[in-house]
């Protein structure tokens, strides 16, 4: 039986190779969902702070409820938990602003 020599570690390299671009290409995706999550969290953000620019407390309040619902520790979730207090006061719901500031 005649082996080439040759062949083998070009097939190992290949081999490598598609391994390495694998991994990489894993790598970009979870990165790429990240910065989705990033800025679909500050979308929510900016998004109550114009409700709440214009007074519309009701759908500020929705916004800033989903914010903290989907992002419980993220960048904005401090601020949101006092905007929403603040939401929920100017909306006439006292007891939802009282429960909300424990």
């Amino acid at each position: 039986m005649n082996i080439d020599h040759n062949y083998l570690p070009s097939k190992k390299l290949n081999l490598i190779s598609f391994f390495l671009l694998m991994y990489f290409f894993s790598g970009c995706s979870s990165m790429e969902e990240g910065i989705d999550q990033r800025l679909i969290e500050k979308e929510l953000y900016d998004q109550a702070q114009m409700r709440l620019k214009n007074q519309n407390y009701s759908s500020a309040i929705i916004s800033l409820e989903t914010l903290e619902s989907r992002f419980p520790f993220g960048r904005y979730a401090e601020q949101a938990q006092a905007e929403l207090i603040y939401a929920y006061y100017k909306n006439f719901e006292f007891e939802a602003a009282r429960s909300s500031a424990e």
